[in-house]
């Protein structure tokens, strides 16, 4: 059961950073939204988990300053 949990935060993140882009992309969100920024801070986290536990060094260090502009973006929202 682990197993298949682990797997799927791994591809919840892939899915909603793609989906984040994609709706920017398209013009159905705004890149100054909460809902842009929470799609890309919670997508950024999963894949740290993800990668950092496969040993995936440089996509998790992505992905930690990925997680850094959403929160500074976040915060700039407020």
């Amino acid at each position: 059961m682990k197993h298949i949990l682990h797997h799927f935060v791994g591809w919840y993140g892939a899915i909603v950073i793609l989906l984040a882009f994609a709706f920017v992309s398209f013009g159905i969100l705004g890149a100054n939204t909460i809902l842009y920024q929470l799609m890309n801070f919670t997508g950024a986290l999963t894949l740290i988990y993800y990668s950092s536990s496969k040993k995936d060094y440089p996509t998790t260090v992505l992905n930690i300053f990925w997680a850094f502009i959403a929160i500074v973006a976040i915060t700039k929202l407020f």
